[in-house]
C-alpha cells in the first residue's frame, strides 16, 4: 500500500507561493493554504514540493457499537491509546490484534501521522 500523501506543487522562481517556512529540523518548507511542502526535486527555475505531513487525509470521528470514541480515516477506524498531553496513537481497531500495523498519530486532535500499512481491506459499516 502507499504510505503518506501525494499533494504536490510546482513553481517557478518561487512564484504564487504564501510563504516559506523553517521546520523544526531547520528544512525549508513552503506553506500553502495551510500545508506545508519540502523541496522534492528541482529542475532549473521549476521545483516540485512534496507534501510534509498526512494531514490530507479525510478523517472523522465515530462512535463503536459500545460507544467508544474512534477515529476513521479512508475507511479504516483506529481505537486510541493512551497518550502523553495532547498527543494520542491510534491503533487499527478491527486487526491490531491480529498484528496489523495501520495506525494513525494525533496532537490536539489533528492528524499528524497516518500509517496505512493495513493488511486487510477496511470493514463495510
Amino acid at each position: 500500500m502507499r504510505h503518506g500523501c501525494k499533494a504536490a506543487l510546482y513553481t517557478i522562481e518561487d512564484e504564487v507561493v504564501s510563504e516559506f517556512v523553517v521546520s523544526k529540523r531547520g528544512r525549508r518548507l513552503l506553506k500553502y493554504e495551510g500545508f506545508t511542502y519540502y523541496a522534492a526535486s528541482i529542475n532549473g527555475h521549476k521545483t516540485r514540493w512534496r507534501c510534509s505531513t498526512n494531514t490530507h487525509h479525510k478523517f472523522e470521528y465515530v462512535r463503536s457499537r459500545r460507544g467508544k470514541l474512534m477515529l476513521k480515516v479512508n475507511g479504516y477506524t483506529y481505537s486510541s491509546t493512551p497518550g502523553v498531553g495532547l498527543k494520542k496513537r491510534w491503533k487499527c481497531s478491527t486487526h491490531q490484534h491480529l498484528g496489523c500495523k495501520g495506525s494513525v498519530h494525533t496532537v490536539n486532535e489533528q492528524v499528524l501521522k497516518v500509517n496505512e500499512t493495513h493488511d486487510h481491506p477496511p470493514q463495510k459499516r
